[in-house]
């Protein structure tokens, strides 16, 4: 049975509308069928976001020392890995900082993909 995507106005639609304006965007499904299963965005054949209700991934550079900061005041909504990939949690009816994400969004595709 396929999984319904969530359309609410939560972060993670924020994300999918944000990579959705970057050049050349295609949306896929990564991992189907696991319980890792998600909706990953890519261009050129790089993939630069990865989306699930729960939580999303991107890569980050200029971004990535912030992420670090937000990951040790909040570890339980934030990671941040040594290879740029963080990691934001998402929790039931939590408000997010949608301009936050969303410039992430586009970091991450300039960081995996290349300039737009």
């Amino acid at each position: 049975m396929a999984k319904k995507r969530k359309t609410g106005g939560g972060p993670e639609q924020a994300m999918r509308q944000a990579a959705l304006r970057c050049p050349d965007v295609e949306e896929g499904i990564a991992c189907k069928g696991t319980a890792v299963e998600c909706s990953a965005f890519k261009a050129r054949k790089k993939t630069f976001l990865f989306v699930r209700a729960e939580d999303a991934r991107v890569k980050l550079h200029e971004s990535l020392v912030e992420a670090g900061k937000l990951a040790a005041k909040e570890p339980g909504r934030y990671e941040a890995g040594s290879l740029g990939w963080v990691k934001v949690k998402f929790g039931p009816g939590e408000v997010r900082p949608n301009e936050l994400l969303e410039k992430w969004v586009e970091e991450s595709y300039r960081v995996v993909v290349g300039p737009r």
